[in-house]
């Protein structure tokens, strides 16, 4: 480094401001590279009415943001295992979210109901499944809000096609509990 651009060694990129709203989120996601979402859109703008701040869509990229940083790394081989083992022991300097708002999988109940799983046979590429859908029981709890308590439901397909499905974002899927 040339003397006296010191500046320059120790100046870093400010990480681009969340969304404010679900408009701008789903614009924005082809920033995300190992993203695809395959949810209804209009399912997921509707969110805006309930927090007409953009809370959820904040919380929401974030979640997008560290599925993404999970994909590069896993096909990088930096890291192992799945994205909850990931978000448990997020690497540094890797974007993160709380392991406690993340569920693996759905509860016993509701995958054995049918009531209730069917809801969570989201819409995936031919590629991925022959039939065009996959259960997505792993996701994340992007808030708690009565019956709303936004969920993004996801598939990560990285071992095969690269990509982290993103089948829900959207108000809690039906469980026991919320019908």
């Amino acid at each position: 480094m040339e003397l006296g651009r010191h500046e320059e060694a120790w100046t870093f990129a400010a990480p681009p401001s969340p969304p404010e709203n679900f408009s701008q989120l789903l614009a924005r996601l082809p920033e995300l590279a190992r993203i695809v979402f395959t949810g209804d859109k209009e399912v997921t703008l509707s969110l805006d009415e309930q927090d007409p701040i953009g809370t959820w869509a904040g919380k929401s990229w974030d979640a997008l943001v560290a599925l993404d940083g999970y994909a590069n790394r896993r096909l990088s081989g930096k890291v192992g295992g799945a994205v909850h083992d990931y978000l448990k022991e997020t690497p540094p300097g890797a974007p993160g979210y709380s392991a406690a708002r993340h569920a693996y999988d759905e509860s016993t109940d509701v995958k054995q109901n049918p009531k209730f799983s069917a809801k969570r046979l989201l819409p995936v590429p031919l590629v991925v499944d022959e039939s065009g859908y996959m259960f997505m029981g792993a996701h994340f709890k992007v808030a708690q809000s009565g019956l709303v308590s936004p969920r993004l439901h996801y598939h990560d397909d990285v071992h095969r096609t690269g990509k982290i499905y993103v089948g829900h974002l959207g108000p809690h899927l039906p469980t026991k509990r919320t019908n």
